[in-house]
């Protein structure tokens, strides 16, 4: 399209939704990203890419250097809103890129007509939807905030066993014959009002993200060796907390992680599927839903692990997939809703189907 439109145009900015590199660890960059773009680019055919995806606060004292790839500029704000990026372009004989930079929108002050003239109707018009009563929740303290932030990869939890007998109902609900789902922390941002009523806000508090259900087709073996994978990124006691992409499963599964002496000795023992041992269904196809940014806040520890501690890590993107169109929050809503809340009948309990030994 670059040669089509070049002649047509002043200024040529792409906005972009690859990532910043393939060297990025804040998400996964597929095939490439806005540092390979601009490098496979014939030198002047664009004059700046805006990206995104992999949330990095790019040129927060000005333009770098190191963002200047192939003569094009690379920019990007970070995630959630909290900058406000500005690039300054003078337009002559040729485009020139004067100035980059970003604003912490904390620092900025409130433009009170703006507020009251667009802000404010905007929040009144959600007001009531995120008001709106769901139910109730259970009183268990694993459906706390702390919980949430600071325990999901020390044991079992029974705020993600809700989660995943939810996303097995509703897959199957959706003609989708899974086997079992699973999820990490990375699809829940904080806790409930444990004990308390359940309105939509707090789920949308909760998973404030657009996940969508991933279905991915792996055998026994292979969910046999994404267990030990699993065993070696628990919380181990004295060690601190930081996001490995533990995985937690749906109740058709049960099974034991022994942590070992050490991260590496981990294992994971007594596992059963369906009731059966899966050293008996090595060979037997699963179809297993996980959410579509399962893992990819776990990157960095990844990369720590493979290149610093020579220990392999299962890359779910090897594994045969698809895409879903089942929006994970909207899927919960409707299970919460059939359910009175997160409620202990409806799954929100512990039951033993993990254990970590020391």
């Amino acid at each position: 399209l670059i040669p089509a439109l070049r002649p047509l145009c002043d200024l040529l900015i792409v906005l972009s939704h690859l990532g910043h590199s393939l060297a990025a660890s804040t998400a996964t960059v597929l095939d490439a990203g806005d540092v390979e773009l601009a490098e496979s680019l014939p030198t002047g055919s664009i004059d700046l890419i805006v990206g995104g995806h992999t949330h990095q606060a790019l040129n927060e004292n000005g333009l770098q250097v190191a963002n200047i790839v192939n003569g094009v500029p690379i920019v990007q704000a970070g995630a959630q809103g909290r900058f406000l990026g500005e690039v300054d372009m003078t337009v002559g004989r040729r485009v020139t890129v004067t100035s980059a930079r970003l604003t912490l929108v904390a620092d900025l002050p409130v433009d009170e007509e703006f507020e009251r003239q667009e802000v404010q109707p905007l929040v009144e018009q959600v007001r009531p939807l995120f008001a709106r009563s769901l139910g109730w929740v259970a009183d268990h303290p694993d459906l706390t905030t702390y919980a949430v932030h600071t325990g999901f990869a020390s044991g079992e939890s029974a705020l993600a066993n809700f989660v995943t007998g939810a996303i097995v109902a509703r897959c199957r609900a959706a003609g989708h014959a899974v086997s079992l789902a699973a999820i990490d922390a990375s699809c829940m941002y904080q806790g409930l009002p444990a004990g308390g009523e359940l309105t939509f806000g707090d789920w949308f508090d909760l998973m404030p993200y657009g996940d969508t259900v991933r279905l991915c087709q792996m055998t026994g073996a292979e969910l046999q060796a994404l267990l030990d994978d699993n065993a070696r990124r628990a919380d181990r006691p004295g060690e601190p907390h930081t996001e490995r992409g533990f995985l937690q499963f749906s109740d058709q599964l049960r099974y034991t992680i022994e942590l070992g002496d050490s991260r590496d000795q981990a294992q994971a023992k007594g596992i059963v599927l369906d009731g059966v041992p899966l050293v008996e269904q090595l060979e037997r196809s699963l179809l297993v839903a996980f959410t579509r940014f399962c893992r990819e806040a776990a990157l960095p520890w990844e990369r720590y692990a493979t290149q610093t501690l020579g220990m392999p890590c299962t890359d779910l993107l090897e594994a045969s997939y698809t895409e879903t169109d089942l929006l994970v929050r909207d899927e919960m809503i409707t299970y919460i809703l059939e359910n009175g809340g997160v409620t202990t009948e409806g799954g929100a309990r512990r039951d033993g189907r993990l254990k970590i030994l020391e």
